[in-house]
């Protein structure tokens, strides 16, 4: 937005003295494309947060619970150990 209101300045000051500065309007011209190309890459980034968020919150069905030894057969695997090296 800065950049934007500092062209629109910097143009008007040209315009008012276009036959020694209207060279100056092709530096304004550049920084109001990649101000535009900034913008759009600004407000794409914020689409995909948000539909990324979006779709987390809704498709999200896994569980929160702390995982416990019981969980991931701790004891099975203490038995092949134990059968492995007799």
């Amino acid at each position: 937005m800065t950049a934007l209101a500092a062209v629109v300045l910097s143009q008007m000051l040209i315009i008012l003295s276009w036959s020694d500065a209207r060279f100056g309007t092709l530096p304004n011209i550049i920084i109001v494309v990649l101000a535009a190309v900034s913008i759009g890459a600004f407000l794409m980034d914020n689409e995909f947060t948000g539909v990324v968020k979006s779709n987390f919150a809704t498709n999200n069905n896994l569980t929160t619970e702390i995982l416990a030894e019981s969980d991931i057969g701790a004891g099975a695997c203490e038995e092949e150990k134990m059968s492995i090296f007799s």
